[in-house]
């Protein structure tokens, strides 16, 4: 079963194919599924999940340019990234809820962007609260 679309990890094949150099940080692992296609687009990616993900490394175990990170997105701890060089592209797809999301971008835009950083957003709006 896939986690994100065909047409979503397409979309991301077209957009990013010139990032080779440039470092991509994905804000919750999952399967692993997209974090195999951005190890192909970007020089390294950091993959934050809340447990050790291990399907996730058994998928890209050929893949050796990812980082993964075991850490809790929602605590106030200051994830654990320095990379060398700015960072280039964000990839949001953790919590679904209107204050994860901003959360999620706040933690984001703090962590040292490139000055052509793109934050690229999954499922964002799945929970809607209505009143």
């Amino acid at each position: 079963m896939s986690t994100t679309s065909y047409q979503f990890k397409r979309d991301l094949w077209e957009f990013f194919q010139n990032c080779q150099d440039k470092i991509a940080v994905e804000f919750e692992t999952h399967k692993g599924q997209t974090t195999r296609i951005l190890s192909h687009l970007f020089k390294k990616v950091y993959t934050v999940n809340c447990n050790d993900n291990l399907d996730a490394k058994a998928l890209n175990a050929d893949r050796d340019n990812i980082v993964y990170l075991n850490f809790d997105l929602y605590s106030n701890n200051t994830l654990p990234i320095s990379p060398n060089e700015p960072i280039s592209m964000f990839l949001i797809d953790a919590g679904h809820e209107f204050e994860q999301v901003i959360f999620d971008i706040n933690r984001a835009t703090s962590m040292g962007c490139s000055e052509d950083c793109c934050i690229v957003f999954d499922d964002y709006g799945c929970n809607v609260h209505r009143y």
